[in-house]
C-alpha cells in the first residue's frame, strides 16, 4: 500500500479494499449513512439557529465538527428538548 498517497485501491482496481473494509456488510453501511445525514442535519440547524451568546454557537460546533456521532445526538437532546 501507498503509505503516502493512499491510492492502491485506485490503482488495484475499485474490487480492491482493505481488510475489514467489505465485512461492515449493507446494514453497517446503512447504519452509517442514516447517522451521517442525522448528523448533517444537526450541524445544519446549528449553523442556522440563532444562540443567545456568539460562543454557543461556536462551541456547539466545535462539538459537532469533533464528536460528530456523539456530539449528534447530545445536540438533539440538549438544544431541541421541549424545556419544562
Amino acid at each position: 500500500m501507498d503509505l503516502i498517497t493512499g491510492m492502491t485501491m485506485f490503482t488495484r482496481g475499485m474490487h480492491y479494499l482493505p481488510d475489514g473494509a467489505s465485512t461492515i456488510g449493507w446494514l453497517g453501511k446503512a447504519i452509517f449513512l442514516v447517522v451521517g445525514i442525522f448528523w448533517l442535519v444537526m450541524l445544519v440547524h446549528c449553523l442556522r439557529r440563532k444562540f443567545k451568546v456568539s460562543m454557543d454557537k461556536l462551541a456547539w460546533m466545535l462539538v459537532l465538527v469533533f464528536l460528530p456521532a456523539i456530539g449528534a445526538f447530545v445536540y438533539l437532546f440538549d438544544i431541541l428538548k421541549p424545556k419544562k
